[in-house]
């Protein structure tokens, strides 16, 4: 059951205080010295690429939008090796700092052209992660005509399968992601309409381990001028 609460009620205890944001040099020559081979295994091998390119070209209907759909990616393998991953990918890297000066998240936005080929193919040819297909691919739900925040509150939280839940690579990406203090953790939920929000895979399982959990309906500009609205389950 979903409940509309004011906008202010979320509570996001402070996680985006002291953190400072710089950009990244991605050098278009290195760029291109990069085989579609080791593009490939990049995009098969980290979870956290895929979600972040599917963020982006799975939910723009025009590549213009490339360009200004942010993602967040997190350094799950360590900054050294999330440096290398996110300049073979995105032409537009900014690195996110908290305020001891530790390398917390990157902003990406504007995969390259091979990288977005590649990514197209490989969903194509179903060789992404299981999680990408769910959450990912029947489009943005038109059901909402103005931004709002609500509060879902399940008929049972459920525990039973919460191991089976952190043993899927997505999802402790997801529930990790908030670990990292520079936004609320989320899972992109676009394609469901509000009535259809007790069907997201695990959300009673979320709802158990979590204080609050939401659905935010938030607003975004595309490349035309038109507007779409799209959804994303957060907790704290």
């Amino acid at each position: 059951m979903l409940v509309q609460i004011p906008l202010n009620e979320i509570n996001n205890d402070g996680k985006d205080s002291g953190i400072t944001i710089d950009p990244m040099n991605c050098n278009d020559n290195l760029q291109r010295c990069y085989g579609d081979e080791v593009i490939l295994r990049i995009i098969n091998e980290n979870i956290g690429v895929q979600i972040s390119l599917a963020d982006i070209i799975l939910t723009c209907s025009s590549e213009d939008d490339y360009e200004s759909q942010i993602s967040y990616f997190y350094p799950v393998e360590g900054e050294k090796k999330s440096n290398s991953v996110v300049m073979a990918i995105f032409r537009a890297v900014h690195k996110v700092y908290d305020k001891s000066g530790r390398i917390i998240a990157y902003e990406v936005y504007s995969p390259t052209s091979q990288a977005c080929k590649l990514f197209k193919n490989a969903y194509d040819r179903k060789m992404l992660d299981k999680w990408i297909y769910v959450f990912y691919s029947k489009g943005i739900a038109e059901d909402c005509t103005d931004i709002g925040l609500f509060r879902y509150n399940p008929k049972n939280k459920s525990r039973l399968r919460i191991a089976m839940m952190k043993n899927e690579r997505f999802f402790r990406y997801i529930l990790n992601a908030g670990d990292y203090g520079v936004t609320l953790p989320g899972l992109q939920i676009s394609q469901y309409n509000l009535s259809e929000i007790d069907q997201v895979p695990f959300i009673d399982e979320v709802a158990s381990i979590a204080n609050n959990l939401y659905v935010i309906v938030f607003r975004k500009e595309k490349a035309n001028g038109s507007y779409y609205y799209g959804k994303m389950l957060t907790w704290d």
